[in-house]
This record gives structure tokens, C-alpha cells and sequence, in this order.
């Protein structure tokens, strides 16, 4: 008795997907662009130690509204 075929064909000995090497190569180089745009819109203007430190009280100094403004709904239901 010979066992039966599988329904899905086997893949041949040495032969893999053809476009796995493409598909890596583009997903590299898309991370790559990523990465690129990252830099250019978050590094591309370093700050002055004098502006970075301005910049740094003014967000240390700011009010945090969530924080310094309890929400009515949470404290009307404390209160029953």
C-alpha cells in the first residue's frame, strides 16, 4: 500500500518562497525611511542649553488640569 498524497504540494528541495529575500530588503528599508523621518522631525533642531532649560521650567511650572481639577462625576459619587 502506497500512503496516500497530501493535498497541499510539498515545496521542492532548495527551493523556498522567491520573494522572501525582496520582501525583507523592503521591509528594511521601509523601517529604515521610519527611522529617517523620526530623526528629521524630532532631532533635526537641537535646542540651546539656555532655551532647553527656559523650555524645561515652563513644562515643570505648568498646571496640570486633570490633576489640579477633580472631575465632578468622580466626586459626586464618592459623596453617596
Amino acid at each position: 500500500m502506497q500512503p496516500s498524497s497530501p493535498s497541499l504540494p510539498l515545496p521542492q528541495q532548495g527551493k523556498r518562497r522567491p520573494n522572501l529575500k525582496r520582501e525583507i530588503v523592503l521591509v528594511l528599508l521601509l523601517k529604515l525611511a521610519l527611522i529617517m523621518i523620526i530623526k528629521q522631525v524630532f532631532f533635526s533642531h537641537p535646542l540651546s542649553k539656555a532655551d532647553a532649560a527656559a523650555h524645561l521650567q515652563a513644562m515643570i511650572d505648568a498646571p496640570v488640569a486633570a490633576a489640579s481639577q477633580p472631575n465632578s462625576s468622580i466626586t459626586s459619587s464618592n459623596r453617596e
